[in-house]
């Protein structure tokens, strides 16, 4: 595993630690989709992304939910836990399930890279996977803010495989 590759966008404060190395992103354009999200949903918070492996997210998975198994994306919200009014929460994606999943589902990438981000910001927000009804709605949010994203950002997300 690299190093720490940490950068800090400090007009949101969203924190970028990019611990994987499948991909080189471009955390700009991370950004630009997390102020897209702010903006359709109103809200605007500091943010933790973290972005790694299958085999980081499966030992965070254990950790905190009793998983034992890779998963696509955790968030974790801070805000109410630690009573922060700055500090919304943390959003881990495995890269390396992005792309499992991208092969699997004929889908490129970066599109599973925004679907992860944007369903953890969903999380941060209240939103919930279960039960059926409350997944449906966080489903119909993420597919309107993903339609909503420029087309241009998917191709401008990824630098190059690593």
């Amino acid at each position: 595993m690299p190093g720490l590759n940490i950068r800090v966008l400090m007009e949101k404060r969203i924190f970028i630690a990019d611990r994987q190395n499948i991909f080189r992103f471009r955390h700009k354009v991370l950004h630009k989709i997390v102020e897209k999200f702010f903006e359709m949903e109103k809200v605007s918070f500091s943010l933790s992304l973290v972005l790694t492996d299958n085999q980081l997210i499966k030992k965070l998975n254990y950790r905190y939910r009793k998983e034992n198994y890779s998963t696509d994306v955790l968030a974790f919200p801070l805000a109410a836990e630690y009573d922060l009014d700055d500090i919304r929460g943390e959003i881990v994606i495995s890269v390396e399930k992005a792309q499992e999943n991208a092969i699997l589902f004929a889908q490129r990438v970066e599109k599973e890279i925004a679907l992860y981000l944007v369903h953890g910001l969903l999380h941060l927000l209240g939103y919930r996977d279960y039960p059926t009804q409350v997944a449906e709605e966080m489903r119909r949010e993420e597919k309107k803010i993903l339609r909503s994203l420029d087309k241009e950002l998917f191709d401008k997300l990824l630098i190059k495989k690593i």
